[in-house]
């Protein structure tokens, strides 16, 4: 009886800790995808860096409104504020030069 009791605050646990998914791809204005982007979520570590298809994805542990930032050499600077809840987030963004 005492295992099933731990098993089961074992995995409540770690559903409570679950992590969410953000997403997207990240192109120029012309729709050319860029390589390279850094996307983070401001003040944390979580972020990722775009592949040679513009394509991201990263996971976060944080929640309630959050600020995403990109930045590359040779674009502006681009944020938007999301809310992170209990669904993935994608989040696609056109960078201008």
């Amino acid at each position: 009886m005492k295992q099933r009791i731990f098993i089961l605050l074992f995995f409540i646990s770690f559903a409570a800790k679950a992590q969410i998914t953000i997403s997207g791809n990240i192109t120029n204005t012309k729709g050319k995808a860029l390589y390279g982007v850094s996307v983070s979520l401001k003040d944390s570590y979580d972020g990722a860096t775009t592949d040679s298809l513009g394509n991201y994805t990263f996971t976060t542990e944080e929640k309630g409104n959050k600020i995403v930032e990109t930045t590359i050499i040779g674009y502006k600077p681009f944020e938007q504020q999301i809310t992170i809840s209990s669904n993935p987030i994608i989040l696609n963004i056109s960078l201008k030069s």
